[in-house]
């Protein structure tokens, strides 16, 4: 209880005496992932086994989700916290008359962590803001297949996780209609992956024995939308100041 209660707290005081803008914000967009240790385990698979597989998927770019919140701090500078979840896999099939092969390697995250943004031009419906985002990721990695010969049937699947840190620089604009505040943006995930561990303690390793990783560095593109919570108060302020 006192875990979700003090964030909570603090929350509320923060949006209470923050004198600038408070926003919350919602986003999907799109990413794409470097994944090399995961497409060469994939070959791996192709050219290690006796069936002629085919890639169906090669862990193309797919969609995220995520939200924010920000705080004005200065007139140009802004602070926040955000997080995001996406995903993306790779699929390997073969069907005959006799039957048919499938092996998955379907991945996903979720990364939250810290954000700063210093709007770079003078434009007060349009700014551009440099953003640089700090985060922390946790990876699920599924590894299964399935293998239907006849009537018979064999599956298995495996868990893997890990955690990696991020670091991503970008550019956003945003315009403001009344309360509603959207947002556009880009920018270059850069991480440092961790290792795959299963429960037992194993890490995923290669057909030489070399570990293989999570590398979700690549390009980010999002779309946002959202709300100012504090802009009655900031309004009053502003007529306030003005009537002194």
């Amino acid at each position: 209880m006192k875990k979700t209660l003090l964030p909570l707290l603090v929350f509320c005081f923060i949006t209470m005496f923050c004198k600038g803008q408070v926003n919350v914000l919602f986003h999907t967009g799109t990413g794409t992932y470097w994944m090399k240790e995961q497409k060469e385990l994939q070959e791996d698979f192709r050219n290690n086994s006796e069936l002629p597989w085919q890639p169906v998927h090669k862990f193309p770019p797919y969609w995220t989700f995520g939200g924010s919140l920000s705080f004005q701090v200065l007139p140009k500078f802004r602070a926040g916290g955000w997080m995001e979840y996406g995903s993306t896999g790779g699929t390997l099939h073969y069907a005959d008359y006799s039957g048919s092969a499938r092996l998955d390697q379907l991945l996903h995250y979720t990364q939250f962590g810290g954000f700063l943004s210093l709007q770079i031009n003078k434009s007060e419906s349009w700014p551009i803001f440099f953003t640089s985002h700090l985060s922390v990721a946790k990876t699920k990695e599924s590894l299964s297949y399935e293998i239907i010969v006849d009537t018979s049937k064999d599956e298995d699947s495996q868990l893997f996780e890990s955690t990696s840190f991020g670091f991503r620089p970008g550019l956003m604009t945003e315009h403001k209609i009344k309360v509603w505040v959207f947002q556009a943006g880009v920018g270059m995930e850069l991480q440092i992956p961790g290792v795959l561990n299963s429960k037992d303690g194993y890490a995923l390793t290669n057909s030489e024995g070399e570990n293989v990783r999570a590398q979700w560095t690549g390009i980010r593109a999002q779309l946002g939308v959202g709300f100012q919570l504090n802009r009655k108060r900031i309004k009053k302020s502003v007529q306030t100041g003005s009537s002194n």
